[in-house]
């Protein structure tokens, strides 16, 4: 998949086009649409032909990181907003982000809302909030969010409130079943845990690039178990993913671990009964 031009212009628009070489806050050397890498040095002037050039270049790069890293099908716009995200922050921090964790796990629109937290950087060596990653952040889950005719996406942004009937319905399909219940403890603890850690554990630190931002050191919310998580919830979950794992196990494995457990038994209460027979034998000769 290749990056449309919605995200094309995104990454120009932010990055700005610089023809001569500079040197970043992070004391790196960039040119073009904040290129950078050993090809980059003083003195270094390009065309605005070239600047395109290696714009499709590192695109290419950050396509196939996003493509290897996002496992679950994503239309035109999707793609091109976690491409211009991936730009801007760099692929390692991408794949340790929340957003690609959530968009991983279905959840389109809570990736979505974690775009906007790559908006700080250091200045001064302090972490600070920048008006030019907020406005980018806020690009970039707009275009996330844009169908363009996708039945992929039917998620409201953050700002729309849920559809009540929509949860009548999710509400309507809760069984009496054990295993629902415990998958259903597992996720609204989850999902407290990650609402209380959300601002205390980002860490980011992405430099300032031209107009806009280069790829820097980042982090994002940490994947650290909360201690207000409710136990029987976690003992629930536990117990669901331990279904969905034995569920997902072939059946001639199965039929192997099963055999196995009525061989072991039969070993067990054969040496049992072997003890005993020693046991009575001494009994008697004491006798």
């Amino acid at each position: 998949m290749q990056t449309n031009q919605a995200g094309i212009d995104l990454i120009k628009r932010y990055e700005g086009l610089e023809l001569e070489a500079y040197l970043c806050p992070a004391n790196v050397w960039t040119i073009g649409y904040g290129h950078t890498g050993p090809d980059v040095g003083p003195g270094m002037q390009i065309t605005e032909s070239e600047a395109e050039d290696l714009l499709r270049k590192d695109l290419h790069k950050f396509e196939r990181a996003v493509e290897r890293l996002v496992m679950v099908p994503m239309n035109p716009n999707e793609f091109a907003a976690l491409v211009s995200l991936t730009y801007n922050i760099g692929e390692g921090n991408f794949s340790k982000s929340s957003c690609l964790r959530y968009l991983n796990q279905g959840n389109r629109q809570e990736a979505a809302n974690r775009i906007e937290l790559w908006n700080k950087a250091r200045v001064g060596g302090e972490l600070t909030v920048l008006e030019g990653l907020v406005r980018r952040r806020a690009a970039e889950k707009a275009l996330f969010l844009d169908p363009v005719d996708s039945e992929l996406m039917a998620v409201p942004t953050m700002d729309v409130p849920p559809d009540p009937a929509a949860e009548e319905t999710a509400a309507a399909r809760v069984s009496a079943n054990p295993e629902d219940l415990a998958k259903q403890q597992y996720e609204q603890a989850e999902k407290e845990r990650v609402e209380e850690q959300t601002d205390q554990n980002i860490a980011t630190g992405v430099a300032v690039s031209g107009s806009a931002a280069a790829a820097s050191v980042a982090r994002d919310a940490a994947d650290q178990a909360a201690p207000s998580a409710d136990e029987a919830a976690e003992f629930g979950g536990f117990l669901f993913a331990l279904r969905e794992f034995v569920d997902g196990l072939p059946e001639w494995l199965l039929t192997g671990f099963k055999v196995i457990i009525v061989l072991g038994l039969m070993y067990i209460a054969v040496q049992l009964i072997q003890r005993r027979k020693v046991r009575l034998k001494f009994k008697k000769s004491d006798v």
